[in-house]
């Protein structure tokens, strides 16, 4: 397995994980449930960390890609 690949997994993987909390602590607030200050801390770092991981991973899945072909 390539060294691309494997930062390809994982970015993709941090990317899920971190749209799972995202998800699960925004949906609190459709349920009418309290959330806390932490609680939200956590959705605004979680929300930075899909946008960045999945920026990453687009670019290490095209670097990936070009290296196979090539």
């Amino acid at each position: 397995m390539t060294t691309e690949l494997k930062y390809t997994l994982i970015f993709y993987l941090m990317f899920f994980i971190s749209g799972f909390i995202f998800h699960k602590i925004n949906s609190r607030k459709a349920q009418d449930k309290p959330d806390s200050f932490i609680l939200n801390k956590i959705a605004s770092i979680s929300g930075i960390i899909l946008i960045i991981s999945f920026a990453c991973a687009i670019t290490m899945t095209v670097i990936t890609v070009t290296k196979f072909f090539n």
